[in-house]
């Protein structure tokens, strides 16, 4: 006899990261993002891809090859980011649910972000050349004063899962849970001035010394011959 022992993936210790940011959301994207950002005309954009040749960075694949990545259709949990803590949208925690194959990251009914596997060009039935979409579709928030370059990284690891040619699983996240090798920048956006101005108006006219009533401001310190308009 010939006792074979089996071989299993494991993690190898890289990154696979992507970037999105929030000065490219827009109502006007399809699926309409619930923010508007003020864009800076850089080269990213709300929307990035995590190719196969990335995500196999961050495993070994051991005698079993290849790793095959997929979608995590059981996706559940606090969404966190690279530290461990969790991510918050306008104060609500984003959590990750499954729609329609399709991994979200949700906080108080709004979709925040999906990841989305599509096949590979002419390859359908190849998983080892699919590409994975992120879009981000809302704001993310930031720690305060992060300013317009200011970044945080979120953990995207929950929403993979990976297997070997005989279906070994990978533990994407580590025997400590904290490995978090998949990862996307979320760059911050900071409000802009409009170029309109904002305006009010008084008049000289209706100055009063009378003593005022109850509640009324204090008296002026002129008299103003009114003219009876509506200032």
């Amino acid at each position: 006899q010939l006792v074979i022992e089996n071989d299993v993936p494991a993690l190898s210790g890289m990154i696979a990261s992507a970037r999105v940011e929030e000065d490219e959301l827009s109502p006007s994207h399809n699926p309409a993002d619930l923010s508007t950002g003020i864009t800076d005309n850089d080269a990213f954009t709300d929307v990035a891809t995590l190719s196969n040749t990335a995500l196999q960075a961050v495993v070994l694949p051991g005698a079993d090859e290849p790793v095959t990545f997929s979608l995590n259709l059981s996706a559940s949990g606090a969404v966190l980011d690279s530290s461990g803590n969790a991510v918050t949208s306008h104060g609500d925690a984003l959590s990750w649910s499954v729609s329609s194959g399709v991994v979200q990251a949700v906080a108080g009914g709004r979709v925040i972000l999906t990841v989305a596997q599509t096949a590979g060009t002419g390859t359908p039935n190849d998983p080892t050349d699919d590409v994975f979409t992120v879009n981000l579709q809302d704001q993310i928030d930031h720690a305060n004063a992060s300013g317009d370059n200011g970044t945080k990284t979120l953990d995207l690891t929950p929403a993979f899962s990976a297997k070997d040619n005989d279906g070994d699983a990978v533990d994407l996240n580590g025997a400590g849970n904290d490995q978090r090798p998949i990862r996307l920048v979320v760059e911050n956006d900071v409000p802009a001035l409009s170029g309109n101005p904002a305006s009010v108006r008084v008049e000289e006219d209706e100055l009063s010394t009378a003593a005022p009533g109850a509640g009324q401001p204090p008296a002026d310190l002129s008299n103003g011959i009114t003219d009876n308009d509506a200032f």
